[in-house]
């Protein structure tokens, strides 16, 4: 003899209906489940931006290459100046802006029509929460100094092989932790045209701008300082910031906004690097010679 449990619930005048409690599982349950929904999609959307990022960086390690072959194994370099020495520094091309011609890049788009800068894909990364079009500071990456200072080879600069040696960080577009240094223009250097007191020309530098670049003794930024065959940073304990928050991003340094740090390496290869690598591996990476 078969048995059923009946449930009969009646609103009045007759028409059956769930009761308030029931009713608030029911909402409950949809929340939860649409909460659920919304972190998986969250968690598909960061891990299409982290692979896009990926393949954006292993195309600036092909122009990179190409740039090198094509100038008889010449990297693109940076100088490091003091105010006093500005007048008299060797030409130099930032590595982003020196590597355009030599790579797929899309050039159709300009951030600022007055000076000419371009928005360029290849250089952005959409998860950065600092970018803002409106402003200036129109890369996500960081070039580490280290390896691009004038005169570098790719044949005999990188003693320690170039698979481990760091050639780009990520770097917020902006970072506005405490600091004027706010913007990352690679070819917009920031230097504005002054008269000292007898009206002779002098050159000043702008502090709101910066080239895009980590390591770099130009600023004061957290550098590699090398003792023998081991590595530290100058200030104690400092790697790369991990998804900061916008006030808390510490322009010394570069930052993501994975999970993880995309970066390429000088053979051209990506690599992940995770937040629980020591000081002493990562800035043993940024020098090319330290003999690791």
């Amino acid at each position: 003899m078969k048995s059923y449990v009946r449930f009969n619930f009646r609103l009045k005048g007759g028409r059956c209906g769930l009761s308030m409690l029931e009713l608030i599982v029911v909402l409950l349950v949809l929340s939860i489940l649409l909460g659920l929904l919304l972190i998986s999609l969250g968690s598909i959307r960061q891990k299409s931006n982290l692979l896009k990022f990926q393949n954006q960086q292993k195309q600036i390690g092909l122009a990179i290459h190409s740039f090198a072959g094509s100038n008889n194994g010449k990297m693109p370099g940076y100088a490091i100046f003091r105010l006093d020495q500005l007048p008299f520094l060797p030409r130099s091309e930032g590595l982003f802006k020196a590597i355009l011609p030599y790579g797929d890049f899309d050039l159709s788009k300009k951030l600022n029509q007055n000076t000419g800068t371009y928005l360029i894909p290849a250089y952005l990364n959409e998860a950065d929460p600092s970018f803002d079009m409106t402003k200036e500071g129109n890369i996500s990456l960081g070039a580490n100094y280290q390896a691009y200072q004038l005169g570098m080879r790719i044949d005999h600069s990188y003693p320690d092989g170039l698979s481990n040696t760091i050639s780009i960080c990520e770097k917020y577009a902006r970072c506005t932790g405490g600091n004027p240094l706010v913007g990352l223009a690679d070819y917009q250097i920031g230097f504005h045209q002054e008269t000292d007191k007898v009206g002779r020309p002098k050159i000043l530098y702008n502090p709101y701008l910066r080239r895009a670049t980590f390591a770099d003794p130009t600023y004061d930024d957290v550098l590699p300082v090398s003792k023998g065959r081991e590595t530290r940073p100058s200030i104690a304990g400092k790697v790369f910031q991990i998804k900061p928050a916008l006030d808390q991003c510490d322009y010394r340094l570069p930052q993501t906004p994975f999970e993880t740090m995309v970066t390429s390496m000088m053979d051209g290869s990506v690599q992940l690097l995770n937040r629980r690598i020591s000081p002493e591996v990562f800035w043993a990476q940024v020098t090319p010679d330290i003999g690791d």
